[in-house]
């Protein structure tokens, strides 16, 4: 057992010059503990040893710099400069081989989000990341990228409303691909994936047909411990049909 106590926090500064446009600074720490579970560390144990109960806690800060605008009379669209870092992750002395809060991993990005209404019937939301990541020190793969670090990701949905309650909308969802480890030898592929819905909405209730996968592609989501020998599969071409109900 261990028992560790950190002060995790986060502030920021946001600026708006006029009803169309505002910026925003932001900056936060987290905390990740020696002790948690490492399915995606490579082991299906808890890493809690001799050794590690006497490791304090990983710590995570992210910088972040935004802005919005507000674009005709429906979007709006919305990026965002970023940096997050582990500045202490685990790794082993290349002396002792003991494990050290020593080393450090970065990733740095930008992100891009559009959204609003194209026209009165017609919406639209959308996003994509530009990331670049680093192992910035460590005792191997120092230069290499970080697991699960996509280079790019992002997704875009749109609705149309038909009028009488109908609406139709459909989007892909895509990633670039990322390693599946540090050392950069296992590569989980890019994939783009197609959704879709159609509804009847109505002031007092909703039925919605909701369509995942429409091309039944083959993906992947993740390496389990981070080894190409066995891979999380993504969701297969599927369906789902819901209806909501209003009590108010």
């Amino acid at each position: 057992a261990r028992t560790g106590n950190m002060t995790a926090g986060r502030g920021g500064v946001s600026w708006q010059p006029s009803d169309h446009q505002s910026y925003y600074v932001s900056a936060s720490n987290s905390f990740n503990p020696s002790g948690e579970l490492g399915v995606y560390a490579g082991t299906a144990q808890t890493p809690l040893t001799v050794v590690t109960q006497n490791l304090d806690p990983e710590e995570n800060r992210n910088i972040e710099v935004g802005a919005q605008w507000e674009i005709g009379r429906g979007l709006q669209l919305r990026s965002a400069l970023f940096q997050t870092e582990k500045i202490n992750q685990r790794i082993q002395d290349s002396t002792t081989n003991v494990l050290v809060l020593a080393g450090k991993r970065r990733v740095q990005g930008l992100e891009l989000q559009l959204a609003g209404s194209l026209t009165p019937n017609w919406d639209l939301y959308s996003g994509v990341a530009f990331m670049d990541g680093e192992i910035v020190k460590a005792t191997a793969n120092q230069g290499n990228t970080p697991l699960g670090v996509a280079d790019v990701a992002g997704n875009v949905w749109t609705v149309y409303r038909l009028g009488g309650g109908w609406e139709v909308g459909g989007g892909l969802n895509f990633n670039g691909g990322w390693w599946a480890n540090d050392a950069n030898n296992t590569e989980v592929p890019s994939y783009v994936v197609a959704d879709a819905t159609v509804a009847y909405v109505q002031q007092k209730y909703e039925i919605r047909l909701n369509l995942y996968n429409l091309t039944d592609e083959v993906y992947y989501i993740g390496a389990y411990q981070n080894s190409g020998n066995r891979v999380l599969p993504g969701m297969p071409r599927a369906a789902s049909l819901t209806a909501r109900y209003n009590f108010d």
